[in-house]
């Protein structure tokens, strides 16, 4: 699962970053793949991080989850960069703005509620809707060169 969450989660954002900017293909979703070694190292660096923070407490892991979890589109954006930097341009990227993604998170409470009285299926349509909205944020947050 940690061999592929890294390559996969980088083709999702390369994949949703494509549609947003309107020129997107299906067979992007894969293209984390080529940039293996990256995606998997920023995948487990951030997951090394994140199990550090849980030992210090819960709440400051939850924050920090939330300044990492920009990096694999910075990964998209940017494919000279590390998996070091990666987190370090999330965290910059984010310094400021993790409330207004908890509330964009919040915003879809009641449709996982919905999505849970279909026995999962609603979650078809509503994990795309999410990375979509994630993808926009994204583009609101970074700094533009």
């Amino acid at each position: 699962m940690y061999l592929i969450a890294g390559p996969l989660y980088l083709g999702f954002s390369i994949l949703f970053l494509s549609v947003i900017r309107a020129r997107g293909e299906v067979g992007q979703l894969f293209s984390g793949f080529q940039q293996y070694g990256r995606a998997t190292g920023t995948y487990l660096l951030m997951v090394l991080f994140l199990i550090l923070w849980f030992l210090l407490l819960i709440i400051p892991a939850l924050v920090m989850s939330y300044a990492y979890i920009m990096a694999f589109f910075v990964l998209a954006d940017d494919p000279a960069i590390g998996p070091r930097d990666a987190l370090r341009r999330s965290v910059e990227m984010m310094r400021g703005h993790k409330w207004k993604l908890f509330c964009l998170y919040c915003r879809f409470i009641g449709w996982s509620l919905l999505c849970l009285l279909t026995c999962g299926v609603g979650f078809l349509w509503l994990m795309p809707y999410m990375q979509a909205a994630m993808t926009h944020f994204y583009e609101d947050v970074r700094p533009r060169a």
